[in-house]
């Protein structure tokens, strides 16, 4: 009897692990594609940028603090993780730079504790200008958009 070796893909036994099944939601509410430059930021980072490489996403970079808007490439999706709403809304005002004007937030907030936490992040958001997409109280994957230079002024 011969022995079949073979690639595991996100859609195998990966999903069993809740940060991969996380990651596809976002990934699917985001509409990701993997030609398209990511950011990732926050707690957590490493595991989520090797989930997007089993994914076959190329161009992932780790979001540092920008000193200018070409301090790095910009991407159309910013993934941020981290362990609260303050916390992470501390982390996207300093990686922002590096989303393009209408580019997509995606936070992994399965770390937050409560509605209240989740609703004090939708409120951090709102006022730096994200718009977010409407979603469960307590949903662990929040998807918002940034605005566009004129929609601020």
């Amino acid at each position: 009897m011969a022995a079949v070796l073979r690639l595991a893909t996100p859609s195998d036994d990966l999903c069993a692990d809740p940060l991969e099944r996380r990651l596809d939601r976002l990934l699917q509410l985001a509409e990701a594609r993997a030609d398209r430059p990511v950011g990732v930021a926050g707690h957590g980072s490493l595991d989520v940028m090797c989930g997007l490489a089993r994914r076959g996403f190329q161009r992932v970079e780790a979001a540092r603090r920008c000193t200018c808007g070409c301090a790095d490439e910009h991407c159309e999706l910013l993934i941020v993780t981290g362990h609260d709403a303050a916390g992470i809304a501390t982390t996207v005002e300093a990686v922002a730079a590096m989303l393009s004007p209408g580019g997509k937030l995606g936070i992994l907030a399965h770390e937050l504790h409560g509605a209240a936490e989740h609703q004090r992040l939708r409120n951090l958001l709102a006022h730096r200008g994200f718009r977010y997409r409407p979603s469960a109280p307590e949903a662990p994957v929040l998807i918002a958009t940034k605005p566009w230079p004129e929609d601020l002024a």
